[in-house]
């Protein structure tokens, strides 16, 4: 029993912090599209861009909206997290209904062009997983023991967008918006040891658990062109200016012991705030669209440099600023992230089908073929009424990845499958 105990002592000493901390917060979670119909042709939306989402992928698509909308959305996300621990696997399983996106366009009446204001909301990457391993220890006859780590995380990035396009000569639209980021990612992590009754007596458990709340808060502007080539092709580029957040971390930590007897106690806490600030760089988007008939065909690439990201104080953890900064340059790359899309209207019915898929690389140098990420999507968008458009999608993904624990010394893999169903509904005034 005294063994266990020193060895429950060793092991509470060594917990992680949470495993999104040790990276950049711009690579936490996942980035799905942003709207129904975006996220349903696989985010190859720059060169389409007629709705209020257009703040998101392509402001100068505003330009191409003639009458005042307002619209909405809400997300249902599934999480399926297999977790492998000591040759065990478990499967934990999550669901998360979110506000997802608000919009409202406005057109400016105009003797010639067009000009056009909009304000928007959009959840822009999600944090939601859950995990749950538990595996059965006994390292000898004196010490027998089930170890068990749960990890909840919950938040996004999200950015309130305001911006507006002008047509600047026919088929020609020039965009810009100013980004507010913000969102929060609630993370708690929790190892426990359970002991089954050893020797006719009941050993102590003990559970530590850290809890980390991060806030984000940030500005940056857009810029885009839109041109239209002719009645059937469209060509977007947009580009995103750097970004710095600050980020708020505010955190506590306990250790609970339960002995012999059944008398629990706080055998340590601890509590405090942590500010940082850390700069990802530009964020290059392009485009094409054609439409040919009831067919629109789509294609989207984006350009990440992910080994640009700098931090401006120290990081939580990890070393000093110059060290961190040094480390991201050899541990992350530059990726070419892209999607295509299609839409398909009904002939003789107000409903258009829409499909898409998309390819998001892992942003690490070493990686492993498992981690980078491939989306297949899908939706409609149903004319309710000449005024009102009811969009549904329902996108999928899969990745693998391995965490390092150094509250046992063992890697924990992960297989991650998400889906995601968004509704969204727009109303023309």
């Amino acid at each position: 029993m005294r063994y266990a105990q020193k060895v429950k002592y060793l092991i509470l000493l060594a917990l992680p912090v949470a495993a999104g901390a040790q990276n950049p917060p711009f690579v936490w979670g996942h980035a799905w599209p942003v709207g129904a119909r975006g996220q349903a042709m696989g985010g190859a939306f720059t060169a389409v861009s007629d709705d209020y989402t257009a703040l998101h992928y392509n402001p100068a698509g505003l330009g191409q909206i003639e009458s005042p909308q307002i619209g909405g959305a809400f997300s249902f996300l599934t999480v399926s997290n297999g977790a492998t621990f000591l040759g065990k696997q478990s499967t934990e399983e999550t669901d998360y209904t979110r506000l997802h996106a608000l919009g409202v366009v406005v057109p400016v009446p105009t003797m010639r062009g067009s000009l056009v204001f909009g304000l928007s909301y959009h959840r822009v990457r999600q944090f939601d997983q859950a995990m749950l391993v538990s595996e059965f220890v006994s390292p000898n006859a004196d010490y027998q023991a089930t170890w068990q780590q749960s990890r909840n995380e919950e938040g996004a990035f999200s950015n309130t967008s305001l911006g507006g396009a002008i047509e600047m000569a026919p088929g020609l639209f020039l965009g810009g918006a100013v980004n507010f980021w913000g969102g929060d990612n609630d993370y708690t992590w929790q190892f426990a040891e359970l002991d089954p009754v050893y020797g006719g007596l009941p050993i102590a458990d003990s559970t530590a658990t850290d809890h980390v709340l991060t806030e984000f808060g940030g500005v940056n502007f857009t810029l885009s062109t839109l041109v239209r080539v002719n009645d059937h092709l469209r060509i977007g580029v947009s580009l995103q200016t750097p970004v710095t957040l600050k980020c708020s971390e505010t955190w506590d930590y306990s250790e609970v012991f339960t002995w012999d007897d059944g008398y629990s106690e706080t055998a340590y806490s601890e509590d405090g705030r942590f500010e940082y600030r850390v700069k990802f760089p530009w964020l290059i988007r392009g485009g094409v669209s054609y439409s040919r008939g009831p067919v629109l065909l789509s294609a989207d690439l984006a350009l990440n440099n992910y080994s640009q990201i700098r931090y401006k104080s120290d990081p939580p953890v990890g070393g000093t600023m110059g060290q961190t900064n040094l480390d991201i340059r050899r541990k992350f790359r530059n990726v070419r992230d892209y999607g295509v899309g299609a839409l398909v209207r009904l002939p003789g019915m107000p409903v258009s089908i829409l499909g898409g898929y998309s390819s998001v690389n892992a942003p690490y140098t070493q990686k492993s073929s498992q981690e980078d990420r491939t989306v297949f999507s899908g939706g409609a968008d149903i004319q309710v009424n000449p005024k009102a458009s009811l969009r549904i999608s329902y996108a999928r993904t899969s990745w693998e990845t391995t965490i390092y624990d150094p509250a046992t010394d063992l890697y924990i893999g992960q297989k991650l499958q998400m889906g995601r169903v968004l509704f969204s509904l727009l109303y023309l005034f």
